[in-house]
């Protein structure tokens, strides 16, 4: 049957496909696919699932394959879904199940859209004529053109052998700055960079994405677009397509948390306002669209925190907790700089608890879009404070997280972040003055995937690198001493973490297009112990 003759054909995803990156809550519950339709087709008859194998005969092709990985006819192993239920702007999330990828590389995920209604097969026919689409697609694109639509679900998620050491692999990014009619491969060669990591061994086993993902606001106001369609959803599509072009949305589960250039450059509340900013709402829901639709699921609201963003996973059984530091914050005066708050006061407990509640001898991971350390060179007082946009510029909240840690004996603790343009490691040893007690953290910051204007980029004479500051909180004074060292460059981290040789190991690759311009760093944790069993 030719092309012409199919009454339908089977494409990718115009956006995604996109698993969601949480594991399974149970065993039966099913794998949820986000994505979008071709806007030129619109509605989607049908999805198609197609588990596949590379051609036994060396050819660039994919192959339908059964759970032993035996080449068969797409009849007799693809799955078809009937509803694909989506919005108004082609947004779709699908349900399949675990066991589709038992044994094979991956599921080809593609929609079936009509073509030829008017000589539509018959109702007995329909099948035939769908999985007639899905091998036609098969044998006219490459391999290299379908991986983009081939979905892994296992990766990261597999755990360790009980009581082995654990280790731990990701890309740390943020801050992709939109392309234009002249920069388009530029753009995008840290995606590209980041694709061709996939196809080699020692591969991150996802992506933690931590902010300004996307600029609504590219032009600082002068030529931005003021419609709904152009300001958002244009811009969030063409920030899901640099992910799905790449396979990157398909092959790597990829965590994200929205900043300050999905509402607004530098967005925080206003004093006088009464109620919620309505471009912070609006930004906050169209993140949730399109970056959050397949998960992680949103928390129920909790006191303060009313539409929760944060979130909790576990990489290789280590855990990761993703904060919110934009949405909810408290309003800052000169007044009130001093006990204003980079997040809810029910996201900061819960942060403190969950601190409190793992395991001494692992490391816990903390991401937020705003750096945590070092501090801006004129962090000190009121005017330094209001100024700067991370959490110096909430003291209380940055003193009360440092106190915790050191007063609780918490060891092992990374923060994660981006959104300065400029990569870096800070090691920070905190101590209780008077007490005896001290912890050291690391601070690990990704630089922009692509940042191409120099006024908007940090650089290290902005940061206090080396770094000695004190405070006192509910009558206990601290000090903290912080050492860094910058990687200037747009691209990406690749962080690692690992127990090796008796000790856990932090260890940073700062990828550049310039493979002599990357660097990277190692750092003992300091935890020497023999780490406990991990149990799932």
């Amino acid at each position: 049957m030719s092309q012409q003759d199919l009454a339908f054909t089977a494409e990718l995803p115009y956006t995604g496909p996109t698993p969601d990156p949480t594991p399974p809550r149970s065993s039966d519950a099913p794998v949820r696919i986000g994505g979008s339709v071709d806007p030129a087709r619109g509605e989607a008859y049908a999805a198609g699932f197609v588990p596949v194998v590379r051609d036994p005969d060396g050819r660039d092709r994919f192959v339908a394959a059964d759970a032993e990985q035996h080449p068969r006819a797409v009849k007799d192993v693809a799955k078809l879904l009937r509803e694909v239920s989506g919005d108004l702007r082609g947004l779709f999330t699908l349900e399949a199940e675990w066991d589709w990828w038992t044994g094979v590389e991956g599921v080809l995920v593609a929609l079936l859209y009509e073509v030829n209604p008017a000589g539509a097969p018959s109702q007995p026919d329909i099948d035939k004529a769908l999985f007639d689409a899905l091998e036609s697609l098969l044998a006219r694109a490459p391999a290299s053109e379908l991986k983009q639509g081939l979905v892994k679900v296992a990766g990261w998620m597999e755990t360790p052998e009980r009581g082995a050491p654990s280790s731990l692999t990701f890309a740390l990014a943020s801050c992709q700055y939109p392309a234009t009619l002249l920069d388009q491969s530029v753009a995008r060669a840290s995606y590209g960079r980041l694709a061709r990591r996939l196809e080699r061994p020692g591969k991150p086993q996802f992506l933690l994405l931590v902010g300004d993902q996307v600029y609504i606001d590219a032009t600082a106001g002068m030529f931005d677009p003021t419609t709904p369609s152009e300001r958002f959803e244009q811009t969030y599509q063409r920030a899901e397509l640099a992910l799905s072009e790449t396979g990157i949305a398909a092959q790597l589960n990829a965590y994200k948390m929205l900043d300050d250039h999905e509402i607004v450059d530098n967005w925080e509340p206003l004093v006088y306002q009464g109620r919620p900013d309505p471009e912070m709402v609006t930004g906050r829901a169209y993140y949730l669209d399109y970056q959050r639709r397949p998960g992680p699921e949103q928390e129920a609201p909790i006191a303060d925190s009313r539409e929760p963003l944060w979130y909790q996973i576990k990489g290789r059984g280590l855990p990761i907790f993703v904060a919110d530091t934009r949405t909810e914050r408290t309003p800052r005066t000169a007044a009130t700089f001093e006990t204003a708050r980079i997040m809810s006061n029910a996201q900061f407990e819960k942060i403190l608890r969950w601190l409190s509640e793992q395991r001494d001898d692992i490391p816990k991971l903390i991401a937020s879009p705003s750096i945590l350390l070092p501090r801006r060179m004129r962090a000190e007082g009121c005017a330094g404070a209001l100024r700067s946009d991370a959490w110096d510029g909430y003291p209380w909240s940055l003193h009360r997280l440092l106190a915790h840690i050191v007063e609780k004996r918490i060891r092992n603790v990374i923060f994660l972040s981006g959104d300065e343009h400029l990569s870096s490691v800070a090691r920070a040893e905190i101590t209780a003055i008077g007490k005896g007690e001290s912890a050291t953290i690391f601070s690990v910051h990704s630089s922009a995937l692509y940042a191409p204007f120099p006024f908007a980029n940090s650089i290290p004479d902005d940061l206090a690198g080396d770094d000695e500051f004190r405070f006192e909180l509910e009558g206990s004074k601290y000090s903290c001493t912080v050492d860094t060292k910058f990687a200037p460059g747009d691209g990406f981290a690749i962080v690692g973490v690992r127990f090796a040789d008796g000790k856990w190991e932090l260890r940073c690759e700062f990828d550049r297009e310039r493979p002599e311009e990357s660097i990277s760093m190692t750092h003992d944790l300091g935890s020497r112990e023999k780490p406990l069993p991990l149990r799932y």
